[in-house]
């Protein structure tokens, strides 16, 4: 795969997380999650991911930042590079600070205009994760 195919926004369709013990798949961020994903081609990229009808109240300023919490909402942006099947980003910034500086490998894979990031995390508990989050073009992504 070309670098430059994945180059422009890329919109969250959908993002999962399947277990390896059998148990009920997840949605970490809720049905309808909502996402924009950016590759530019200088190896800029720019991530938000965002829990679906997040509440935008009339809380004031203080108030409100009490409600963004890494529990439904992800941002970050960094660096990237394709290298085989793999893209990694290397975050610059986060909202959640203890990531920046890691470098995030995900399984890349294009078909058919879907852009699919999948990876895998096994905890202590021994029970393997499967993150997958798929993404389309804008002119793709229903409204």
């Amino acid at each position: 795969m070309s670098p430059d195919a994945l180059l422009g926004t890329w919109m969250l369709a959908d993002f999962t997380i399947t277990y390896s013990d059998g148990r009920p798949s997840l949605a970490p961020l809720g049905e309808g999650a909502e996402g924009m994903l950016l590759y530019a081609a200088d190896g800029h990229l720019s991530a938000v991911l965002s829990r679906a009808g997040r509440s935008t109240g009339s809380a004031g300023l203080e108030e409100g930042r009490a409600l963004v919490t890494s529990q439904d909402y992800v941002s970050y942006t960094g660096r990237w590079r394709l290298e085989g099947a793999f893209i990694h980003h290397t975050i610059l910034l986060s909202l959640v600070p203890e990531v920046v500086g890691q470098t995030l490998s995900r399984r890349v894979d294009l078909s058919d205009g879907v852009l699919t990031l999948t990876y895998a995390r096994t905890p202590r508990s021994g029970v393997t994760r499967r993150y997958c989050l798929t993404w389309r073009r804008p002119d793709a992504h229903p409204a």
